[in-house]
């Protein structure tokens, strides 16, 4: 009997490595992002909040220059750095997705070969049911990944709100030096241009927040619609696992047949 892997064993080797790859990326970005973004806009911040002060003091028209030069380069700088961070937030977005679809892939092939579940395994949310029947029986490291549980007050705990509550925050703050800034070029004597631009950054973050877990609510929507566990998919699952069985078999008599001369 050979004992070479099969084609879904190597594959399901494949994921495992390109799922321990997106988590690294997730990782890197997470460690990068909010640091760099968080100094970026502390200088910008300062730069329209110095500008402001010296006009206050009583500058001449002559001397006005250099505070409206320190507003405009804190407006560029801040439409800057909000694209760059909402590009890094696109590619995250775009991670989740490929992280989802190996996820989704990964089980599937756990339900293929009827792994067995580990004792404890297949935890459920508060109060959630566990699931009954053959669907119980499926295990594997993907099929047995625990609901989410943990709250913290209203909130429940996950992955993807986490990122939600980073990254849209950072989006968020770069309208601060952005909104200060463009209303002090437009009128320098607006004396309420700060208050402005933080209502208007707490609009922002909380409209990003939204904006990125309403996105990954449809996700994981899509993928509940074709659940490898739904019951309705109990055909197309007998077939499949009738197909790998007689590819395995071909394999094996390829791999067991004698090399001629």
């Amino acid at each position: 009997m050979s004992t070479e892997p099969t084609f879904l064993e190597r594959e399901y080797t494949e994921l495992n490595a390109n799922f321990r790859l997106l988590s690294d990326v997730r990782f890197k970005l997470l460690a990068l992002v909010p640091i760099l973004g968080g100094i970026a806009v502390f200088v910008l911040s300062n730069i329209g909040l110095s500008a402001n002060s010296s006009a206050a003091a009583g500058a001449q028209a002559s001397q006005a220059v250099a505070p409206a030069q320190d507003w405009l380069l804190a407006l560029l700088g801040s439409i800057f750095g909000f694209l760059v961070s909402l590009g890094i937030v696109i590619y995250d977005q775009r991670n989740s997705e490929l992280y989802n679809a190996l996820i989704h892939r990964a089980k599937y092939i756990e339900k293929l070969n009827d792994l067995p579940t580990a004792p404890g395994g297949l935890k459920v949310s508060a109060g959630k049911k566990r699931p009954e029947g053959k669907n119980a029986e499926m295990g594997g490291q993907f099929s047995e990944r625990p609901l989410k549980r943990r709250r913290f007050g209203p909130i429940l705990a996950g992955h993807d709100l986490a990122l939600a509550f980073i990254y849209g925050p950072l989006l968020g703050a770069w309208f601060f030096p952005g909104v200060y800034s463009a209303m002090l070029l437009w009128d320098p004597s607006q004396k309420d241009a700060r208050s402005t631009a933080v209502i208007v950054v707490g609009i922002a973050v909380a409209l990003a927040i939204g904006w990125l877990s309403w996105l990954d609510k449809q996700d994981s929507a899509a993928y509940n619609i074709a659940n490898v566990e739904n019951p309705g998919n109990a055909a197309a699952l007998a077939a499949a696992r009738a197909k790998t069985e007689a590819r395995g078999e071909e394999d094996t008599s390829l791999q067991e047949r004698p090399v001629s001369a």
